[in-house]
């Protein structure tokens, strides 16, 4: 069992990984990318009141100069989006897949009953002590 267990949580985290990092580099590259003109809008004719409320923001924020053109202020919202949004989403996400405590859980499930198993034997009467701990720091060694 502790086999299939272990195959069965691997090729989870592995596709769980694999999609997580799929989707992370689509929300990056979508940041990279990012325009207020190419924006989904609901509303398609809200989008000029949109415009307007960036333009003030960005005039009243002080990014772009009071008498700049509209153009100026959407191109500087959307340099603000990119340079501000990106840094915040490697700060968020970082450059792993799952947090700390996430990998500690995942790492449970897949050692775990081997620990259990190695425990069953010493009350047996199988095996010692000193020949678990063994198993035990070999499996450390293939963490690493």
């Amino acid at each position: 069992w502790f086999y299939i267990l272990n195959y069965l949580g691997s090729s989870a985290y592995f596709m769980s990984t694999r999609i997580w990092a799929k989707s992370k580099a689509e929300m990056q590259q979508t940041l990279e990318n990012f325009s207020v003109h190419n924006a989904f809008c609901t509303v398609e004719s809200d989008r000029p009141a949109i415009y307007a409320n960036i333009v003030a923001l960005m005039r009243a924020s002080k990014k772009v100069k009071r008498k700049s053109s509209s153009r100026e202020a959407l191109e500087a919202f959307d340099q603000e989006v990119r340079m501000n949004l990106m840094s915040q989403f490697n700060r968020l996400f970082g450059r792993f897949a799952f947090s700390h405590v996430e990998y500690i859980i995942l790492s449970a499930t897949v050692w775990f009953p081997g620990y259990v198993d190695s425990w069953s034997r010493i009350s047996v009467g199988d095996t010692t002590w000193r020949e678990i701990a063994g198993d035990r720091v070999l499996d450390m060694f293939w963490l690493f």
